[in-house]
């Protein structure tokens, strides 16, 4: 078990020391293409009720990461980000994350085009699925939220 960790622990912190090279590689896991087959463009956004006060916007995804929380029952986090082209790998810690000790929160997460489109999620496992995806420029926004409707407290996000 302690190799184990050692070894998530070594994965965690060579992903970590990757993100300052610009280059991000990896893979979409098997059978998600990022977009469910003959859905729609939505017309409403899922963030539209959200102040744009309250969209986080990342400067640089390649070297951003962040520990924050969910404060109270039903809070949703929102992040937004200029896509340029490229390969895309999003992760986070929370409670459940084997190597994490100190994150308190259980977290789902979701990736959305700049029109509403679902690239991903919602996915709960952030370390070991992440949401991986390649884009074209443009905006992508990301939706943290609790597992459960009564989900508090701190999670860690990145990109990988």
């Amino acid at each position: 078990m302690k190799k184990l960790i050692t070894l998530i622990f070594a994965s965690i912190l060579f992903s970590i020391l990757a993100v300052s090279c610009e280059d991000i590689s990896g893979t979409t896991p098997a059978g998600d293409s990022g977009t469910d087959p003959g859905t729609e463009t939505p017309t409403a956004k899922p963030w539209d009720a959200v102040a744009s006060g309250e969209i986080v916007q990342i400067s640089y995804p390649a070297s951003w990461s962040t520990e924050t929380s969910l404060d109270s029952a039903g809070e949703i986090d929102w992040y937004k980000f200029q896509a340029d082209e490229g390969y895309y790998e999003l992760n986070w810690q929370d409670s459940l994350d084997p190597v994490s000790t100190s994150m308190t929160g259980d977290i789902e997460v979701t990736a959305y085009k700049a029109d509403g489109s679902k690239i991903s999620g919602p996915i709960d496992n952030g370390m070991a699925d992440g949401i991986s995806f390649t884009k074209d420029s443009d905006y992508i926004y990301i939706k943290v939220e609790g597992k459960d409707a009564d989900t508090t407290g701190t999670y860690s996000i990145f990109f990988s």
